[in-house]
């Protein structure tokens, strides 16, 4: 470590009264109230003898050494063994990974003046904004913590962010026979799924934001008295995201959100993601079609159709797990995402793809997984599609009769 980072802060009015009474003499003593200092004289002499004694070039007096070391010393301390892992909840061999493919796309540290890339490594920066988005809470105290000012740290997230983006592959649905294959294959060996050609699960999840703007409340303000962001996925049975839509208004529902997004379009009016025979898994709350597989709602139910709806929520629960773990290592969408609603839509791509990127890896994440207060056997009122609606009704019909003659085999 340098000499000018173990310098300690030096309190000038401290030295001022040393130097004061030092240089006080026996006759001065009788006049107790010159360093009475509940006086308001005392304390305004104190101050501007301060000032002359760090100021003045015969002074004698030394500059407080209270400057910032480009956070090199909390990058030390983030480094230490059983440190790095508690904090960023990564491993440092999936950190140097992750920077070696992120670098590429960030600046080179500059003189850090306004339009000019700031002083601190690229290593640093990274750290930093790893480092927030997985402990969230007060930005104010994480820019304390790493001895870092607000309007840096700013320009730093939006710059990491980006780089991130660019260098991780965004999650692609297969887009092959045998892909979808290999996710159906998972499903019935790792989850002991049932069905034969389960290609994902498909949810949604709410991520709280900063309330946004007046004439924007309307649109983010949701059922459980909050601004949230809108996250739709699929997931696999590895707990990988498949395809995301985000960046959504709170207050749009999972049947609205799924019919607006690409995925939905482009199987239903030009080449079908899904080939014959696959199908997704969904809440009650999805409209129901051919490839969309729902459990009943539960003023239809009956000892065939619970059956059938124990069946669907057994490999269901899947995409509630995936957005425990998302959620526990990325407390920063529990605590909620302290930027503007362009940031934050930002924020929360990053933290889908670091979560890939980590599974990946085998860099598993266990501890302080949110449970999310979801029964998978609750269902929301059964909502109903267009002219797909027959055809998955008999298909959800022909379905609970074979898994109905299966289990009594």
């Amino acid at each position: 470590m340098d000499e000018t980072e173990t310098q300690l802060f030096v309190d000038p009015v401290q030295e001022a009264e040393k130097h004061i009474e030092a240089s006080t003499t026996l006759d001065d003593v009788a006049d107790s109230s010159r360093l009475d200092r509940d006086d308001r004289d005392t304390e305004s002499f104190l101050f501007s003898a301060a000032a002359t004694l760090f100021y003045h070039p015969n002074g004698g007096g030394k500059r407080a050494n209270f400057e910032r070391n480009n956070e090199v010393e909390w990058y030390r301390r983030m480094r230490q063994p059983g440190v790095f892992f508690k904090r960023l909840r990564m491993t440092e061999s999936s950190f140097d990974v992750l920077y070696n493919q992120v670098k590429l796309f960030m600046r080179y540290p500059g003189n850090g003046r306004v339009g000019h890339p700031p002083k601190i490594h690229l290593r640093i920066r990274l750290l930093l904004v790893l480092y927030r988005l997985a402990q969230g809470g007060c930005l104010l105290l994480t820019c304390d913590t790493a001895d870092f000012s607000e309007s840096t740290f700013n320009r730093v997230l939006r710059e990491v962010l980006s780089a991130i983006e660019c260098a991780l592959p965004t999650p692609m649905f297969p887009s092959s026979v045998d892909g979808q294959s290999n996710v159906a294959v998972d499903f019935v060996n790792l989850l002991g799924c049932l069905l034969r050609k389960v290609t994902g699960v498909i949810d949604g999840f709410l991520i709280p934001i900063r309330t946004p703007t007046a004439r924007m409340k309307v649109s983010y303000s949701c059922r459980k008295c909050l601004y949230p962001l809108y996250l739709l996925a699929i997931t696999d049975s590895r707990k990988r995201f498949l395809w995301t839509h985000s960046g959504l208004p709170g207050s749009i529902g999972d049947s609205r959100a799924f019919q607006e997004s690409r995925f939905n379009r482009k199987n239903k009016f030009s080449t079908p993601v899904l080939y014959a025979g696959f199908s997704l898994l969904a809440d009650g709350g999805f409209a129901s079609k051919k490839w969309l597989l729902k459990p009943y709602p539960r003023d239809q139910r009956n000892e065939k159709r619970r059956y059938v709806n124990y069946v669907l929520s057994s490999a269901r629960v899947i995409v509630e797990n995936a957005f425990g773990v998302l959620e526990g290592r990325w407390r920063i969408l529990h605590h909620g995402i302290c930027t503007d609603v362009e940031t934050a839509r930002q924020v929360c791509d990053v933290c889908v793809l670091l979560h890939r990127f980590l599974i990946e890896r085998g860099d598993s994440w266990t501890d302080n997984v949110d449970v999310r207060d979801t029964d998978p056997d609750v269902t929301a009122e059964d909502m109903t599609s267009d002219g797909d609606d027959a055809d998955s009704l008999r298909l959800r019909i022909e379905l609970c009769e074979a898994l109905w003659a299966s289990y009594h085999c």
